[in-house]
């Protein structure tokens, strides 16, 4: 839907490779071997939480009023425990709210960082926005489309992977900005990006087979 944001902290962007502080703009803290400049995301669209330490959604009726102003608060609350917001977990809350479920299912459906899926073990995020795009962003989302096999929007088989876009992160000095899971990479390349998703501790085989990786 147009006009949605991620919360993302701007930062100053420094030489590349190097580590920047969230919250102190342009602060340099560690300098590091020359890749892609990391920070952390805020947005609520975060990977799901392992199922060890998910909520059960009944346990919503502990930490809530049950008013209707806990909404979106129950919602994430849910989909930080499950990764996801199923549907009997819509038909509770409009229950405990006493909202019909037509309005609780709109305002999941309204905010992007819901899902009403399962997603992959990791979530990778490709910025389309006007700059990431002039930037090369096409030519990485192109390659993991070819590697994944799936468009975004969609799990791959295996579930590990799940890959999206966004219009904008708000971060165009950083494009072309890659999100894995939690973690904002700017100045990405197809390559860069193939490096770090491989780099992923469940990730036992190459992302990209050798006669795949002709764009670095």
């Amino acid at each position: 839907m147009s006009g949605r944001r991620s919360r993302a902290e701007l930062v100053t962007p420094a030489e590349p490779g190097t580590l920047v502080t969230p919250g102190d703009p342009g602060r340099l803290v560690t300098p590091v071997r020359p890749g892609p400049e990391i920070r952390r995301c805020t947005c609520g669209a975060a990977a799901p939480i392992r199922p060890e330490e998910s909520m059960p959604v009944a346990r919503i009726r502990d930490h809530f009023e049950r008013r209707r102003e806990d909404l979106i608060a129950m919602l994430l609350t849910i989909q930080r425990g499950l990764g996801y917001l199923p549907e009997d977990a819509l038909l509770d809350v409009a229950q405990l709210t006493k909202l019909p479920v037509s309005t609780v299912y709109g305002v999941a459906t309204f905010y992007e960082q819901f899902r009403l899926d399962p997603c992959g073990r990791h979530v990778v995020k490709v910025c389309r926005g006007t700059a990431c795009h002039v930037r090369g962003g096409d030519r990485i989302l192109r390659e993991l489309r070819t590697a994944f096999r799936i468009e975004p929007g969609e799990t791959t088989d295996d579930n590990l992977f799940t890959l999206e876009t966004v219009a904008c992160f708000g971060s165009c000095a950083l494009a072309p900005v890659v999100v894995i899971d939690d973690t904002v990479m700017g100045r990405m390349t197809p390559y860069r990006t193939r490096a770090a998703l491989e780099r992923l501790d469940d990730v036992a085989a190459p992302v990209v087979s050798e006669d795949q990786a002709l764009v670095t």
